[in-house]
This record gives C-alpha cells, structure tokens and sequence, in this order.
C-alpha cells in the first residue's frame, strides 16, 4: 500500500520532526480515514505488539516470527528498475509451505548507506540495515498475525505495531517516504 507525504520535504530534520509526532497525527496526514478509526487501529495494533513480545520473552521480531513457523529471507530484488523499490513483503503460503517474510536487502542497505550521510550520530542507529530490518520483519509479522485483507487501515495498524515493537522513536512511514525519494532520484538536505 502506498502512502504520500503531506508535503515536500527539503531536510531530514524535518522530516524526523514530522515522523515523530504521535502515529495517529503522522497517519491522520497520510490518509482520508477518520480520526477515531485511526485512534483504535493504532490503540490495538500497539496492544498487540506489547501482548506478543511479553508472551515471547520479549524477543526480536525475527526470533518471534522463527518461532511461530515463518521462514525469514534476505535476498536482493528491484521492480521497476528500482523505480520502485519496497523493503520487504510476507506471503502466507510459500511453495516450501509455509508463511514467509522477504526483506529486501537491496533497499535496506541502500536506505542505511544512505542515511549514514545525512543522519546525526544520535539517530544513527535507527538507521541501520538491522534496525530497518527489524522494522520490516515487524511490519510483517503483523500481516501475516492478524491474517486480514489487505486495506489502508491494515497497513497503518502494521506501521503502529512495527514502531510499538521495535520502539522506533518516529513512523516507520518515514522510511517509505525517505525509500520514495532515492527512488526519484531527490536528495534531501541535513538541516
């Protein structure tokens, strides 16, 4: 599902600025739903995240989705001539069998490469291919949980849960938004 930034953003500060307002204001700019709606999904989503990583020990989202039988790849791959470019996928049924979840290392590394640039030491490490990833496999994991047709209120409850798990301190939309302008070929300012 794709979500376009309210606005044109010239600097990573303000973008981090933007992101890390409260999910149901960041989502609230992103989409037509109403706001209550919004309010609960992100409400249940965070209720969920909490209720899974106390059932599990509080472990990685990896470890969580290992655990609950889904295999977990890395690989490279590119649409469009990286004109499109998406940071991981889930299925429920794989030709092995069985749930997956497929994070584009390609992208990962390239947003982390990326951001190593651009970002203050003090952000830096929300910007690593391992802290991406974890983001995604959360993301994920959420999807292939709760099992729902796809809609734009699933895919914000999947970014409220994937910043509760990972304890992001902005929306994970943020790397979509940031994915979407190297996409583009846009370079975005420090300050």
């Amino acid at each position: 599902m794709k979500f376009t930034p309210p606005q044109e953003f010239t600097s990573l500060t303000e973008m981090l600025r933007f992101y890390s307002d409260a999910d149901e204001i960041v989502f609230k700019s992103h989409c037509r739903l109403d706001e209550s709606e919004i309010a609960e999904a992100c409400h249940n989503a965070r209720r969920l995240a909490h209720r899974l990583q106390v059932h599990h020990g509080e472990k990685s989202a990896e470890k969580i989705a290992i655990s609950l039988g889904i295999n977990v790849l890395r690989e490279a791959w590119e649409i469009a001539e990286n004109k499109v470019l998406y940071l991981g996928e889930c299925f429920q049924q794989t030709k092995g069998g069985g749930a997956a979840i497929r994070i584009n290392t390609g992208a990962t590394k390239l947003l982390a490469d990326f951001q190593k640039l651009w970002t203050a030491e003090s952000e830096q490490e929300f910007f690593t291919e391992a802290k991406i990833s974890e983001v995604v496999i959360a993301h994920e994991l959420f999807h292939l949980v709760e099992q729902r047709a796809p809609s734009t209120l699933v895919e914000l409850e999947a970014h409220a849960f994937a910043r509760a798990f990972a304890q992001l301190p902005f929306s994970p939309l943020l790397y979509n938004t940031l994915l979407h302008q190297l996409a583009k070929g846009k370079r975005v300012r420090l300050l």
